[in-house]
């Protein structure tokens, strides 16, 4: 029996088995609206995967040899989520891609290597959540992921990645963001300027410090900070304030000086504390001697009557 003879097919879930690509004929399934393909061997998709018009999910699970998707693939333009996972190769993403309108999650998981995003990721206005975890060969984010004005979940476990784009605050409905497989050196001050997070997730290993410019964040209520050795400079310090930017180091500075005067001062309490404590000790000894002066002298005049 052919696939193509199945029109009504609107499920297919397709696992295993030593074949490195799907038929042809696959392409003919018109009304399939969710794919699941975990298939270890496949390398490539049909040249017209687009066909599948009607298709709303895809999962590519454990294709280990897949290293691109057609250029077709623009053509889905029902496609609502779109996940792959598990990639042994360089993955190659399609400037096509863009043309997905409808979709609203978007997952990379697990692949050794992905190619730099394409700067028309701008164009995927629907997407809701973009997930990049466990991903190697990206170094940077695309600065017109800051287009993508619905984005509420943002999740970027990538080891090379270092700084975020400055576009991150153009995010109006952001309430999640986890950077925490990111080894980021900075956090971007305009961070504050995301009046709808709600939950940070930051590897704070190699970060230099917390934005001041964070406490503007007033819709935060979750605060996560991964592998921390020492606590990010800037942590435990007064609230920044707008118009405030050039006083930040000198309010450092001052505070620093009044830790130093509280340390001062309880030195000299302590030292006062003891030299009161030796004085005691003293006029203590100095009543104990005279005691036993007058009691030695009570005595040898007590002899000296019997006598």
């Amino acid at each position: 029996m052919s696939l193509s003879g199945l029109a009504s097919l609107r499920n297919l879930k397709i696992q295993g088995g030593d074949v490195d690509r799907l038929p042809d004929a696959f392409t003919s399934l018109q009304s399939l609206a969710q794919l699941v393909v975990e298939m270890y061997s496949l390398d490539e998709l049909p040249r017209d995967f687009g066909n599948l018009s009607s298709l709303k999910l895809l999962e590519l699970n454990s294709c280990l040899f897949l290293t691109s998707l057609p250029e077709s693939f623009g053509r889905l333009t029902n496609l609502e989520f779109l996940s792959v996972s598990t990639c042994r190769r360089r993955l190659q993403l399609p400037e096509s891609i863009s043309n997905l309108l409808s979709l609203v999650t978007f997952e990379i998981l697990s692949c050794q290597e992905l190619s730099p995003l394409p700067e028309s990721l701008d164009d995927l206005k629907a997407v809701e959540t973009l997930r990049l975890e466990e991903v190697g060969g990206i170094t940077f984010l695309p600065a017109s992921l800051g287009q993508l004005r619905r984005l509420c979940l943002l999740s970027v476990n990538c080891s090379n990645i270092r700084y975020l784009p400055l576009s991150l605050p153009s995010l109006p409905s952001l309430t999640n963001l986890n950077v925490a497989g990111a080894r980021l050196v900075l956090l971007p001050v305009e961070i504050g300027q995301l009046l709808e997070l709600w939950t940070l997730t930051v590897d704070a290993g190699n970060l230099m410090h917390l934005p001041p410019t964070l406490t503007l964040a007033t819709a935060l209520q979750e605060l996560t900070l991964e592998i921390i050795s020492s606590l990010p400079r800037g942590w435990g310090e007064e609230p920044w304030e707008e118009g405030n930017e050039g006083e930040e180091g000198s309010a450092g500075e001052e505070g620093e000086e009044g830790e130093e005067e509280e340390e001062e001062e309880e030195e000299e309490e302590e030292e006062e504390e003891e030299e009161e404590e030796e004085e005691v000790v003293e006029s203590d000894g100095a009543e104990e001697g005279e005691w036993d002066e007058d009691g030695e002298e009570g005595e040898g005049s007590g002899e000296e009557e019997v006598e």
